[in-house]
Order: C-alpha cells, then structure tokens, then sequence
C-alpha cells in the first residue's frame, strides 16, 4: 500500500541506505515496506526514527521528522554552506553564532540595533576612511588615549576645553594662539 497522495502519512523507519530509507506506514492495513529518497536537509536517518512521507510521481519522499529526530544533531561536516539566489534569513527571539572564529565576508554590510555592545579585550580597525555620527554625545574613557596623524589634526567646536590635574605640554615648533 502506498501513501495517499492528498497529503503526508506517519511512517517508522526501519532501514537507513544512502540518500533513501525503507519505512513501514503507521496505520497501514498491511506490513509493506516501502523505500523513500531523503527530501529533509541536515536530517541524518536512523531506524525507528518517526517521519511524515508524501508520495510523488517519482516515488516516496520523506519530508519531515517527528518525535525526538527532530533535535538530534546531524554529524558535523567539515563546510556546511547555506546557499540561496536571494536572501537567507534567521529568525528567532535569540540568535547565537558560535565559533573559534567568525568572518562576514560582503561588498556592504549593515548592522542595525537599539544597542550594540562589543566586547573584547582588543579591537582592531583598518580602514581607508572611518566617518562615526552621534546625535547627542560621544564618550571614550580609556587609561590612556594617544591619537597620531601623518599630517594634520584639527579640533573643531563651538567651544573647547582640556584640563589636566598636573602638566599640560604643547610642544611645536611654533605655537599659535588666537
């Protein structure tokens, strides 16, 4: 007996060969086995494993994994690649990439959020030019800062102040005020 072709039926799986498994229809009035291809990406097939099949024109398909399948893990692959013509998106309440490593590799790339924390014992930029715009206020406490330019420097305000608790040093070979 085969599946109906309206839609999905429950089977059991019984034997896992290549890319196909043979699996016996729950509810059905005989013992037939029948052999279905894997239509489930990352879904690693093990016997008595519980899958919906739907029946096509070129046979049985799995298309879905119940029970606990469901979360098992499939065997970590040395590359897995996620591929699309257009867009992949992840979406969930909480998203966590996890690695040794990690590179966003793209001709422009957006970061968008209420708040972005980064945190890291050492950042590192290189850039040709770096623009960086707030609306209300910029703040940097560090132990020490040191900013070095081939060329010029300018600090530009409507007002501006520097005030230190012990010497404050211009050094220039000349030095122009007002």
């Amino acid at each position: 007996m085969s599946p109906h072709r309206e839609g999905p039926s429950s089977a059991e799986v019984l034997q896992v060969e290549d890319q196909t498994v043979l699996v016996r229809l729950h509810h059905a009035r005989t013992e037939q086995v029948l052999r279905a291809e894997l239509a489930v990406v990352g879904y690693e097939p093990r016997p008595t494993d519980r899958v919906l099949v739907v029946a096509g024109e070129e046979g049985l398909f799995v298309v879905g994994v119940l029970g606990e399948a469901r979360t098992r893990r499939a065997a970590a692959q040395e590359t897995v690649v996620i591929s699309a013509t257009q867009r992949i998106v992840l979406e969930a309440p909480a998203v966590e990439l996890r690695g040794d490593t990690a590179a966003i590799v793209a001709t422009r790339t957006t970061l968008t959020s209420e708040t972005l924390e980064v945190d890291a014992k050492r950042v590192v930029e290189r850039a040709e030019e770096t623009y960086r715009y707030a609306s209300e206020s910029a703040h940097l406490n560090a132990g020490t800062i040191r900013s070095v330019a081939d060329d010029a420097h300018e600090v530009i305000a409507r007002r501006a102040s520097m005030i230190s608790e012990e010497d404050t040093v211009i050094d220039g070979a000349r030095v122009l005020l007002g």
